[in-house]
């Protein structure tokens, strides 16, 4: 089963999504040991040692940059030769695009939290 993005709004994906929007934004350390983010995980758990399409995101004042793509699990180190990239994938992104596109995100996915945390105290 391919991998998939946490930003679904299939519960309890939206509070997974919220925590992976900060860390795209840089607000929070990625999620691997050596400050990885994760773009793409396990579609079933979203845990890490099921591997995850992971980058090295670099934020600057004009540009954002995921470098390094590549595939990688939480129980050992990107090996930038085994990402199943070659040559090495980098991605880069207007700034101000950039935050302003994740942080409308930001706001959907909190709403879709709000409603759910209100119909669940209506059962």
């Amino acid at each position: 089963m391919p991998e998939v993005t946490c930003l679904s709004q299939t519960w309890p994906w939206p509070e997974l999504a919220l925590a992976s929007l900060r860390r795209l934004l840089g607000d929070e350390p990625g999620e691997f040991d050596d400050g990885r983010v994760a773009l793409l995980v396990c579609p079933i758990c979203a845990d890490l040692s099921c591997r995850a399409l992971s980058a090295r995101l670099i934020l600057t004042a004009d540009c954002v940059e995921w470098r390094d793509l590549g595939w990688q699990s939480d129980y050992e180190p990107f090996t930038p030769t085994e990402s199943g990239f070659d040559p090495p994938l980098h991605l880069r992104f207007d700034r101000t695009s950039y935050t302003t596109l994740l942080g409308r995100l930001q706001g959907r996915f909190m709403s879709i939290g709000t409603a759910h945390d209100s119909s669940s105290k209506d059962r």
